[in-house]
């Protein structure tokens, strides 16, 4: 009988390599499921007449209005980063732990953190360069159209 191979990984190791890119996946979804409902959100509460409008008709000047869309845009992208991050950061740590101690493995989680601000930067850059189309359409409301259709 043949002594058993220990260069060999244990098997929920390799069942832990066969699924490695899960994970990965399901960010790569709900980042693009985010990045893509942040433009939509950002047009209807921009275009809504009341919104725009209502400081419109009280004075507000152009780049005004444009400010605050593009302020609304970063509001709407920082606040889920907010709870997001920590919450994943938190959790998936404590996931991570357990996996890895019951595996047997080192349970040593590193968090990226340079890669995490570089997201967070980027992500509010996005929202401000799809705030931008919005906020020239709302700058651009005419005040009588908008009084008309209140």
């Amino acid at each position: 009988m043949e002594a058993p191979d220990t260069t060999a990984p244990p098997e929920p190791v390799l069942n832990l390599e066969r699924v490695r890119l899960v994970p990965y996946v399901v960010a790569v979804l709900l980042a693009l499921l985010g990045v893509l409902t942040l433009p939509l959100a950002v047009h209807v509460g921009s275009s809504t007449p009341t919104r725009s409008g209502g400081a419109r008709h009280l004075g507000a000047e152009l780049s005004w209005t444009r400010r605050v869309v593009h302020w609304q845009a970063t509001v709407l992208a920082i606040a889920p980063v907010l709870v997001g991050v920590p919450v994943g950061l938190i959790i998936g740590r404590r996931v991570f732990t357990w996996l890895a101690r019951s595996l047997g493995v080192a349970d040593d989680p590193s968090s990226p953190v340079v890669i995490l601000v570089g997201l967070v930067v980027a992500l509010i850059g996005l929202a401000n360069v799809t705030a931008a189309i919005p906020a020239r359409r709302a700058a651009r409301l005419a005040i009588a159209d908008q009084l008309r259709v209140e």
